[in-house]
């Protein structure tokens, strides 16, 4: 499952917005005040307080799965530019 995609830089492209009710239903295990969700077209990116998930379709059959998580995202390499 790990696949390394979650970076700094790959979290400062994504736009994020608050999730909906709809949102929260489709991820119940959601316990931050202010959960984030970021759809890339390819990726749904899920921002829960420090922890990050990421789902996407890597056989191309229409099944979502997760595909890389990070526990705390304030752990992150900074970037070296």
């Amino acid at each position: 499952m790990k696949t390394n995609l979650i970076t700094r830089d790959f979290l400062a492209s994504l736009k994020f917005r608050v999730m909906t009710p709809q949102d929260h239903n489709g991820f119940a295990g959601v316990d931050s005040p202010v959960p984030l969700i970021a759809d890339t077209g390819d990726y749904l990116v899920v921002i829960d307080g420090d922890r990050c998930e990421v789902y996407g379709d890597p056989a191309g059959d229409g099944t979502v799965d997760l595909i890389d998580i990070c526990t705390n995202i304030r752990a992150l390499p900074m970037p070296q530019y």
